[in-house]
């Protein structure tokens, strides 16, 4: 597969992903009302916070490995036992620190549905590891298939459990458990046939030499913590406004409404998100000189297709909010004022990928770090005055230092100018519509 078949076959997942996405989004909205789905948005947060804590880079570094030639059985080995292994400490130390939290940032969820979520959490780890292989691996149309299965069974749970068996955030959490799991088992399965297909061949008619060099556990934990501050300070920026809404104004309506106007502003990550999951092991595998060439040609681009798709999404989103949603509307504001950020977030997310890729991660971390504490900073300020759409502000001032931060330093590694990175040339549009022809059937 070209790049560019690669990009628009993550992106079509990606979009049937989003399709179901918004549909349960839509249902547990509809289902539960604001308040319910307020209370369902923390609970899945919890495990997703301990997912970004626990991971400890170790999908990039899975990327990575997978990317320069690293043995599969290795990585299969790793990818279980550093997944539950990392799972089991992370959950034990969640059980513990709990109970302090419960009286403040989580008590409008319940306890026992807050200790049952914890089973996401292994669930995941272990899914986006084995994942991560595949990717590295450039096994992107068999993980893609398991994906988009596993998106379509997320809205089949929720109309049963939720819908016609009417068990609410129960049903919620349980169908969220089960999707997770389906996900998992799929996932462990074909990367382990792979690995037994290669393990054949292997013993044919020897090792191939691209695709056998070992990996150690130390191998990947010393990349993975490299990164680990930047991963952990990436997520928090996206993801510490909830925390601080349920802290500041603890109001499940208001994180209710503010949830479902994030995740329709962040529709518009599908497009960043399948270029740099593609970039990534392409960068990690490249020459340096072909890693800084693609770097600012696709920074361009998917700021092309992020601006385009952002600009749609605001009236796309009032009509189904009108029409569907009427009780949500007031989080309009809050998706049109973090929309500007999630451009300029973009770009950021492409030159991860590359930093990354060229193992030069200090830069990375600086940036992610250092954005964090500007959207703490803001989010202080703004949401006592201003609420959801206060915390959609201080995302957008904390997203674009991100985006000036990651430009600065793909700049200085790569030796060009600012403006290749950011400002489309008329080439860029041309490539754009040749890659979109070519790709049609």
């Amino acid at each position: 597969m070209t790049f560019a078949g690669r990009v628009a076959g993550v992106l079509g997942t990606r979009l049937v992903q989003l399709a179901c996405t918004l549909a349960v989004s839509f249902l547990l909205a509809r289902l539960l009302g604001p308040d319910g789905r307020g209370v369902y948005t923390l609970l899945v947060l919890v495990p997703t916070t301990l997912f970004a804590l626990g991971q400890l880079g170790l999908t990039s570094a899975m990327v990575f490995n997978a990317g320069r030639g690293g043995r599969l059985a290795d990585l299969e080995r790793h990818t279980l036992t550093l997944g539950l292994g990392v799972s089991v400490v992370v959950v034990a130390a969640a059980l513990t620190v709990l109970p302090a939290l419960e009286p403040t940032a989580l008590r409008l969820a319940p306890p026992d549905l807050l200790r049952i979520a914890l089973l996401a959490l292994p669930l995941r780890l272990v899914a986006t590891l084995a994942g991560s292989v595949l990717y590295g691996r450039h096994m992107f149309r068999a993980y893609n298939l398991i994906l988009a299965v596993q998106s379509v069974l997320s809205v089949v749970l929720v109309v049963v459990l939720v819908g016609l068996l009417g068990s609410g955030v129960d049903g919620a959490l349980a169908a969220y458990l089960l999707f997770l799991a389906f996900g998992t088992v799929a996932v462990v399965l074909y990367l382990d046939g792979v690995r037994r297909a290669e393990d054949r061949v292997a013993a044919a008619t020897g090792p191939s030499a691209e695709a056998d060099v070992p990996v150690s556990a130390r191998e990947i934990a010393g990349y993975g913590l490299r990164l680990y501050p930047a991963t952990v300070g990436t997520f928090f920026g996206y993801r510490a406004d909830v925390f601080l809404l349920a802290w500041l104004l603890g109001s499940a309506s208001d994180i209710g409404v503010y949830a479902v106007a994030v995740s329709l502003a962040e529709l518009v990550f599908n497009v960043p998100d399948a270029v740099s999951t593609v970039l990534f092991p392409r960068i990690a595998a490249a020459s340096r000189t072909e890693a800084d060439r693609l770097a600012p040609a696709m920074a361009r681009m998917t700021i092309l297709v992020t601006a385009a798709a952002a600009v749609a999404v605001v009236p796309a989103a009032w009509i189904a909010l009108s029409v569907l949603l009427p009780a949500f509307l007031p989080g309009m504001a809050a998706l049109i004022v973090i929309l500007p950020g999630i451009v300029a977030l973009s770009v950021a997310k492409v030159l991860t990928s590359y930093l990354s890729g060229i193992e030069r991660l200090a830069p990375v971390t600086t940036a992610a770090v250092a954005s964090l504490g500007v959207n703490l900073g803001a989010n202080l300020v703004l949401i006592p005055a201003f609420g959801i759409v206060g915390a959609a502000a201080a995302s957008l001032v904390s997203y674009t230092a991100y985006a000036v931060l990651m430009i600065k330093f793909a700049s200085d590694a790569s030796s060009c100018s600012w403006r290749d990175f950011l400002v489309p040339q008329t080439g860029d549009v041309r490539r754009l519509a040749s890659s979109i022809v070519r790709l049609r059937p």
